[in-house]
């Protein structure tokens, strides 16, 4: 209370604060807590550089601003061996249309289905090693595990 958020140990205490206090869960197929809690912090730090810009030293001031972005355009050429024409004719791929104009849809598209499970990998620190054994108790003990 009565606090500038300018204030360099005052900002690094919230961020501080906002680390300690943010502990997002993991639950399929949310992103995951690091990534989602990297986000609140950049987020926030976006929020402080914005409210009053003139403030903040101007190497980092963009990082309070929306960045606005024009309307992109591409251009394809291809080169063709007019001798093996018109195998090498060049073409567009059959969903091209579907999948620029937005009416492809993808898994994530998709609502879920009753009943429908998510996998994950489970990654080895031994880069080049043979498997003797797994066991697989602790996972199957874990609430939420099908199989």
């Amino acid at each position: 209370m009565g606090k500038s958020i300018f204030d360099k140990q005052v900002f690094k205490s919230a961020l501080e604060k906002l680390s300690n206090e943010l502990n997002p869960d993991h639950v399929l197929p949310d992103y995951s807590p690091k990534f989602r809690k990297t986000l609140a912090e950049g987020l926030f730090y976006k929020f402080v550089l914005s409210i009053k810009p003139e403030n903040i030293n101007p190497r980092f001031r963009s990082g309070g601003f929306i960045l606005k972005r024009g309307l992109s355009s591409g251009t394809q050429d291809f080169d063709a061996d007019k001798t093996l024409w018109p195998v090498n004719k060049p073409m567009p791929k059959l969903d091209a249309i579907k999948q620029t104009s937005g009416e492809a849809q993808y898994c994530n598209d998709l609502p879920p289905y009753p009943r429908e499970v998510f996998c994950a990998f489970v990654l080895t620190k031994v880069g080049n090693g043979m498997i003797d054994s797994i066991d697989a108790s602790k996972a199957l003990a874990t609430k939420g595990v099908v199989a």
